[in-house]
């Protein structure tokens, strides 16, 4: 989606070829321009659903000084899927 932009309108008798005039004048209507940036937002959250289904690590850094002792402590958060595994 971010590739696509609005062309200005342009007159058949420039000599452009008939693929090359109807993509334009694809590209130049907002409800399709509007349709795939649905289709792109749809898209995306089907994938944020399907990645939610898998439980999700995360390991994090620390650091603590105590009395001239160093300790690197770490953080590990675990998120489990619910029951369903997000099917509903």
């Amino acid at each position: 989606v971010a590739g696509l932009r609005l062309a200005p309108p342009s007159s058949p008798s420039e000599g452009r070829d008939l693929t090359d005039a109807r993509r334009t004048a694809a590209l130049t209507r907002r409800d399709v321009l509007r349709a795939v940036v649905d289709y792109d937002l749809a898209e995306s959250a089907l994938k944020l659903e399907i990645a939610r289904q898998y439980p999700e690590i995360h390991i994090g850094p620390g650091y603590s000084w105590d009395h001239g002792a160093t300790k690197l402590p770490f953080n590990l958060g675990l998120v489990l899927p619910p029951a369903d595994l997000n099917r509903a």
